[in-house]
Order: C-alpha cells, then structure tokens, then sequence
C-alpha cells in the first residue's frame, strides 16, 4: 500500500503552476467533502482503521488492502490516460488540462512500479479483484469513458484526501512500531489541495462544470472508498483466513 501524497509529485505542481494551499471554504473540494464527512469518519471507524490505530491489525488484512490497491491504481493510471486521449480529442483548447492529465498518466504509472517489486504484481490482470474493489474501477473507467475529462479528477479526489484526513486523524499514532508509517506516509494533503484548487480555477474561468454530476461522482467514490476499507476486516473473512491457517492441524 502506497502514499497517496507521491500522486502529484513535485514536478507536476512546478510543471503545471499548481496551487497547494487549502481550497477556499467556497471551493467545491470544501463543500463536497463537508457534505460527504459522516462517510469520511464511518471509514476511520472501520476494523481496518481502528487496527492502523491500535498498532494490532491482523497483517493478512493489510496485506489484502494492499492488493487491492494495487488494482485500483493500476486501472487509475488507464483512466487517467483515458481522459487524457478524450481531452485531446474533443477539448483540445483546454491545454492545462491536458498537460495535467498527461503529467498523472505518467506519475500513476511510475508509482505503479512499486508494486512490480516488493509485491511481485506485474498488472492488473493477475489480480482477483473483489466485487467492491471491481465496481471502484468500473465507476471511475466511466466516467473516464463518458463524462467530460474534468470529472476524472473529481472522481479521483476522495481517494487523495481521505487518506490524508484519516492519517491526520490519527497523528499522534504515528509513532507506532507496526504502522506508524502509514500514517506519517499518508500525511500529506498537498494531492489533495493542487487538484482540488485546479478544479476550483475551473469553475471561476466559467469552463464546463455540472455540480450535481460531480456530487454524484464524488460521493460514489467516497462510498467505494468506505466499501473497500470495511470489506477487509469482515468477520467472515477473518474466518476463511483461520481456517486456512489452521488446516490440517
């Protein structure tokens, strides 16, 4: 499992003259992310999250989270060049868009090559995916495939700043011998923020921008977000997990 602040490297903010201060309260990153904070905190609340916390989660569970997201940021770098090839195609007066497509195409993919190494995953097809983790890909391919290119980002931006919200809500664990790193490497918004303001210099320059299609978008990916960090301390499978380990004894 990787950091979500290597997204939106250095390059990329200096490249595309990003801004990484806080959205404005007035911002829609502000106001879709005040009105999806219930689901935002039910996440923190999870087994799973509780377990970053406590310094106990069971490391089969982590390590299943882990190839799930090998999965998902697999198919986010496709998406994003998705939305790229559209953009190019039937927007191609929206320059900065494009570049900052083009430069997150390029930054999924080199953050991938993580995964090729001490995980031992080469692509995406040699993953089972779950179902949630399946219909998370599948919700943010179509929006790549159908809605205007913007959305992508919009669909991206609740997996950028949950995980900074969730590590920075639980700061003072970031000592913890087992997975303090999770929370001091998740501990940074500045993904979150340079999208986010992107957007915002969007709807000011008047461009296209239908609020209550990103509403839905952004809190669909929320919603997968919750999914996916709730499915992996389940009961049942904690059991499968047992009786695996426990077989033939």
């Amino acid at each position: 499992m990787l950091f979500r602040s290597r997204l939106v490297t250095d390059r990329i903010i200096k490249d595309n003259s990003l801004n990484v201060d806080p959205p404005p309260a007035t911002s829609f990153f502000q106001r879709a992310w005040d009105k999806n904070e219930s689901v935002a905190k039910a996440t923190l609340n999870t087994p799973f999250m509780q377990g970053i916390a406590k310094d106990n989660l069971f490391p089969v569970a982590y390590g299943t989270m882990t190839v799930k997201d090998a999965h998902y940021c697999y198919h986010g770098a496709t998406s994003f060049e998705i939305a790229r090839i559209r953009a190019e195609s039937f927007h191609k007066a929206e320059t900065a868009l494009i570049k900052l497509l083009t430069d997150l195409t390029a930054s999924y993919k080199e953050y991938n090559d993580y995964f090729r190494d001490p995980w031992h995953i080469l692509m995406p097809d040699t993953i089972i995916p779950t179902t949630v983790s399946q219909g998370y890909v599948n919700h943010e391919r179509r929006v790549a495939n159908y809605e205007h290119p913007i959305y992508t980002l919009v669909a991206m931006l609740p997996c950028y700043y949950l995980w900074f919200w969730m590590a920075d809500s639980l700061w003072k664990h970031r000592d913890n011998p087992l997975y303090g790193f999770w929370i001091k490497g998740n501990h940074s918004s500045r993904s979150a923020y340079t999208i986010g303001n992107f957007i915002d210099k969007w709807q000011k320059d008047k461009k296209p921008f239908d609020e209550k299609t990103a509403f839905n978008i952004y809190e669909k990916s929320m919603r997968f977000e919750q999914k996916m960090f709730e499915e992996e301390h389940s009961a049942a499978q904690l059991e499968r997990i047992l009786e695996v380990l426990n077989h033939g004894k």
